[in-house]
């Protein structure tokens, strides 16, 4: 948002005071950042000079300044490059995750049954083993490119779509899972989904509880504020 709008949104109404305070606000945003700034200043500028903004992977996206405000263009230029590049990311995962299914011998038994924005839910067969199955979402789907922060994958397991949206699975755990099971399915693996499920949620539980005693047995933690990750695990 412009600083007018920005203020309006922070202290209910547009006034030149408002517009001064989300000034020194977003300065605040952008502090420790440097690299953030001139990327937003440059994704909101490209709508209004080129006409159209490119995502990471150079899909464009077009503006008629004819019919939209400058404004809007601005905001909707920095967005298509954020929100676009997270988009073509996601198209990019399902196409590698589909691969992966036929690769597998796995169509029919590996369902993508439905793309919820950012997510996708999958109907997997009872005889794959799910820690396979895990680490063929995360190497479909962890994409890597040079120059990024790793991109991690959120993923859960259950019964049905609220079981596995409560239990996501934080990435060092999938990553232990995958180390020891993803070769060598546990025996006690025979299709029961709420064994899997307790599984899942035993091993959540242990990796938090263990967190937050190694964060505690460290001295350079004493007398500190808790940071917000281990905030959330307490």
């Amino acid at each position: 948002l412009g600083d007018p709008n920005l203020g309006a949104n922070l202290f209910g109404y547009k006034s030149p005071e408002n517009t001064r305070k989300a000034a020194k606000q977003k300065k605040l945003y952008f502090k420790g950042m440097p690299e953030l700034e001139p990327f937003v200043n440059e994704s909101r500028s490209q709508g209004t000079t080129l006409g159209y903004s490119t995502t990471y992977f150079k899909r464009r996206r077009g503006y008629d300044s004819r019919k939209t405000r400058k404004d809007t263009i601005e905001r909707q230029s920095c967005n298509a490059r954020i929100q676009g590049t997270a988009a073509d990311l996601y198209k990019l995962g399902m196409v590698r995750l589909f691969a992966k299914i036929k690769e597998n011998g796995w169509v029919g038994k590996f369902l993508i049954s439905a793309f919820v924005h950012d997510e996708c839910f999958c109907e997997v067969s009872k005889s794959i083993n799910p820690f396979y199955a895990l680490k063929v979402l995360q190497d479909s789907m962890m994409i890597e490119i040079e120059g990024w922060a790793p991109l991690y994958i959120g993923a859960g397991m259950g019964s049905t779509w609220y079981e596995a949206k409560k239990t996501e699975i934080p990435v060092q755990v999938q990553g232990a899972l995958i180390e020891k099971y993803s070769d060598n399915c546990p025996s006690w693996w025979q299709g029961d989904t709420g064994m899997l499920y307790n599984f899942i949620v035993d091993n959540i539980m242990e990796y938090k509880r263990d967190r937050v005693i190694d964060y505690l047995k460290d001295e350079n933690n004493r007398g500190k504020v808790l940071n917000p990750t281990v905030n959330e695990l307490c």
